[in-house]
């Protein structure tokens, strides 16, 4: 991947995500996308900080964007990342990145034209400052997040408001000191959760209890309606937390 940030790659597999986390990460260099299998989740970490990225790869409406951005950091952070994700999806599905059509529902999740829903490539992506992580998999919806932990807010009075009561008692029960790491244990499976379903805030952060994923260790979540999704945490550094979701 020339002119584009260094990648680190991890390769998982369905049955990675046993009960207890997180999920047992192990990351390489890589500069392409190895065969993609039907019980396979990769992950990709790059520093978009580093500049690069190839705007030329870009749709009209990718650089139209770009040009809003008001700071040069942000605008080439932004275009690393959507350089970098054209890039691996048209490695994984053999094509040029410049040809990929992206859809976008009506939250704004982007999705591949080119694969059906049922069987072709499903990814998600996130970011947190310079840092920006993607995941892939076959037929299955999937949500990334990751968030730095910020350890200087109140972060008891945001979960009063909007996580579940069994995920305040377990925040209460913690040190102070340990306060933070536990509120974005939450929050990005909260995220990873909501953009593998697409939906958005539309469904309240405080309905959804992931305290027995991430206090108890248990891989699987389910939802109110029945439906079942694989969860697993993981660090993307030192003061980053992952989270990724995927359908049962």
């Amino acid at each position: 991947m020339a002119n584009v940030p260094e990648l680190k790659f991890c390769a998982l597999a369905l049955r990675d995500f046993r009960d207890g986390t997180p999920i047992p990460v192990t990351w390489h260099e890589k500069k392409s996308a190895p065969a993609l299998g039907k019980d396979d989740v990769h992950i990709w970490l790059a520093n978009c900080g580093q500049g690069g990225g190839k705007p030329d790869v870009l749709s009209d409406d990718e650089r139209s964007r770009a040009a809003k951005f008001r700071f040069d950091r942000d605008r080439d952070r932004y275009t690393a990342r959507r350089a970098i994700l054209r890039q691996l999806v048209g490695q994984y599905l053999k094509t040029k990145p410049s040809g990929i059509e992206f859809a976008y529902n009506e939250l704004g999740k982007p999705e591949i034209l080119q694969t059906s829903a049922d069987g072709g490539l499903q990814f998600n992506l996130s970011k947190s400052g310079e840092m920006a992580a993607y995941a892939f998999t076959l037929g299955r919806r999937i949500g990334i997040d990751i968030e730095t932990i910020r350890p200087q807010m109140d972060w008891m009075e945001i979960a009063e408001r909007f996580f579940h009561s069994q995920e305040i008692s377990m925040l209460r029960e913690v040190p102070e000191s340990d306060r933070s790491e536990l509120f974005f244990s939450y929050w990005t499976m909260k995220e990873a959760y909501l953009k593998a379903r697409g939906v958005g805030l539309q469904q309240p952060l405080l309905q959804m209890d992931f305290a027995a994923v991430v206090n108890k260790g248990k891989s699987v979540f389910t939802d109110t309606d029945g439906s079942r999704w694989l969860c697993g945490s993981f660090r993307p550094g030192e003061e980053i937390i992952g989270a990724l979701v995927l359908e049962s």
